[in-house]
């Protein structure tokens, strides 16, 4: 995937690092199926894993993502729920915007925005 190796590249990732990296990343986003298809062949869903996968070479302590599930098939929305939770279990801070209501229900704490 051609946008993990970039991304890989800017954060200083080389040798045994990013294989290990990528091996995992590939595991926890069900895409090492897909190595060889460019992203802008992947479907939405997959696109949204990929940049998940992206985002989590940096390490972040907190992971910000915004309606994630919009315009994402019903299955590849419960895979990034799976994800998000096994992040979250492994003491990552995610925080999920969402206006669907089965997507809130997920989460542990829930706040709501009225008129802004």
């Amino acid at each position: 995937m051609e946008n993990l190796t970039l991304y890989a590249d800017l954060r200083g990732i080389t040798g045994t690092q990013r294989q290990e990296t990528f091996e995992r990343l590939l595991m926890l986003t069900d895409l090492a199926r897909f190595t060889t298809r460019l992203s802008g062949k992947l479907s939405g869903g997959m696109k949204q894993k990929l940049g998940l996968a992206c985002t989590l070479l940096g390490q972040p302590n907190v992971l910000l993502l915004d309606e994630p599930g919009v315009g994402v098939d019903p299955t590849s929305r419960r895979e990034l729920w799976r994800m998000v939770h096994e992040l979250a279990d492994d003491g990552m801070l995610i925080l999920w915007s969402t206006s669907y209501l089965d997507e809130a229900g997920q989460c542990r704490d829930v706040l709501l925005l009225n008129n802004g």
